[in-house]
């Protein structure tokens, strides 16, 4: 379990180097949501630390056809991720409301985050819509965030 030490340095690195949001993806039938928390960076000690922290998964990434340093990102999503905001949400300074909402909309009762598609798994319209109003709002705090 992390003390408060981690959880300051986490929310520190989400803060200045993270992603808090909701990815949609597209589909034939509807459309895919997927809560997530990453973190980007060329050194992989800090992600590495992360997922032995708070689980998750670290991808590394080699450029192509240039001399310049891959990079390595961790990446929880879903519950996991929902659980890691909980924890840092009071040490963040900057992505605390984008933090709040991804935990709000993992607590939705009006959201099912168990459908997998295949037969009758096709997401309800007025349940696509309120995925896509909590998406929205995260992405404009994002903005809103890059800009300043």
């Amino acid at each position: 379990m992390a003390n408060a030490q981690d959880l300051a340095y986490a929310a520190g690195i989400i803060d200045g180097e993270g992603y808090i949001g909701i990815s949609t993806t597209p589909g034939k039938r509807s459309t895919g949501f997927k809560a997530m928390v990453a973190v980007g960076m060329c050194d992989p000690e800090v992600v590495v630390w992360l997922a032995e922290t708070f689980g998750g998964s670290v991808y590394c990434y080699a450029p192509r056809g240039t001399a310049k340093r891959g990079t390595h990102r961790w990446q929880v999503t879903g519950e996991t991720a929902a659980v890691f905001c909980r924890l840092v949400r009071p040490y963040l300074r900057l992505k605390h409301r984008q933090a709040e909402l991804l935990v709000r909309y993992r607590e939705d009762q009006r959201l099912d985050h168990t459908r997998r598609g295949g037969p009758g798994g096709q997401t309800p319209a007025d349940e696509v819509v309120v995925k896509h109003r909590y998406a929205g709002d995260i992405r404009a705090l994002n903005q809103r965030e890059a800009v300043v």
